[in-house]
């Protein structure tokens, strides 16, 4: 069956808005395709969209390399879509780099890092971790030890086990901190910003998101597909089946250019000092290697923020790293 025949008895855009999970063959189906067939797909996906919404869309741009193949495949198609960026904790080469796409907007969050981690606390090991302990904290303070057990042991009010929304063993030490511990960043930082400009304009986005990055990504996109139309929440991700390695072979077979900082040893483009995942990092690490690239940034962290005192209490090298191979003026005589 040729691709497009395929598509048009599988995956019409009405089956899309129906609320159904994906069958597996489908999605199997998809991810198995050739990057040619993956590009045409995309292609009708965004034209699906664009024309469902009556041209009233966007491109979120991250500044990352999976927002510039989703750039180019709608621009290829309708040039004149705005890229909105937000300006929140973004790598300064990112930025700069961004600078110079064309009708490129930025926007930026009312909050700032200090007063979230003031208010809230820092975002440590990864957004699910920090919500539970943050979770277990409100629960401790108000004396609700069902909440407290639950979130802790996995132990439900009517005596069952469960999984999900406990603190793994390893991070239970955690819930002592010394510090503020939560997952508010993400949504102040990065969600907030885009549903006020999507509810000033009315503009619906297309996101470069890739089911494949995450299990949870793979769940929703079996729920959802490529596209949601929720009133309100309409959303179009129209490269939710690529890979990593056909992003790549995408941006050098055509050769554009991308963000400097993959070159300079960063693999995302994510919040600029942001510690989720950051203690399975081999040396140097994103704050090692922020000393590096900008120094001042990084007495900041650790100095006015605190990072320092978080990262040492987890055990997490911080300090800057000098390995003799990197830097030959090191070198012993």
């Amino acid at each position: 069956m040729c691709t497009y025949t395929f598509i048009k008895f599988v995956d019409d855009f009405s089956y899309m808005s129906e609320n159904k999970k994906l069958p597996w063959f489908v999605v199997e189906r998809w991810l198995d395709m050739s990057l040619d067939e993956k590009i045409e797909l995309s292609k009708v996906r965004i034209r699906q969209f664009y024309e469902y919404m009556g041209g009233r869309v966007y491109i979120s741009d991250s500044g990352g390399k999976d927002s510039l193949v989703l750039r180019e495949l709608v621009r290829e198609i309708y040039p004149d879509v705005v890229v909105v960026h937000s300006i929140a904790l973004t790598d300064p080469d990112t930025i700069k780099y961004l600078g110079g796409v064309p009708n490129m907007k930025f926007i930026s969050p009312k909050d700032n890092l200090r007063d979230i981690i003031d208010r809230y606390g820092y975002p440590v090991v990864s957004k699910e971790v920090s919500k539970n302990i943050s979770r277990y904290r409100v629960a401790r303070e108000k004396g609700k030890v069902d909440v407290m057990n639950q979130r802790m042991y996995g132990i439900k009010k009517d005596g069952s086990k469960g999984v999900v929304g406990v603190i793994p063993k390893k991070w239970r030490y955690l819930v002592d901190a010394p510090f503020k511990i939560s997952d508010r960043c993400c949504d102040l930082l990065k969600k907030k910003p885009f549903e006020q400009f999507e509810r000033k304009t009315g503009l619906r986005p297309f996101l470069g998101i890739l089911s494949t990055e995450s299990t949870m990504r793979s769940i929703k996109f079996m729920e959802n597909g490529c596209t949601i139309l929720k009133k309100g929440k309409e959303r179009s991700m129209p490269i939710s089946f690529w890979y990593e390695d056909d992003v790549w072979a995408f941006i050098r077979g055509r050769g554009l250019e991308y963000s400097p900082i993959y070159d300079k040893g960063e693999n995302r483009t994510g919040c600029y000092g942001c510690m989720f995942g950051c203690q399975y990092e081999q040396k140097p690490n994103r704050f090692q290697r922020m000393w590096e690239r900008h120094p001042k940034i990084y007495e900041y962290y650790m100095d006015e923020l605190g990072f320092a005192e978080v990262l040492g209490f987890m055990g997490v090298e911080y300090k800057p790293y000098v390995e003799v191979d990197r830097f030959p003026f090191f070198k012993k005589k």
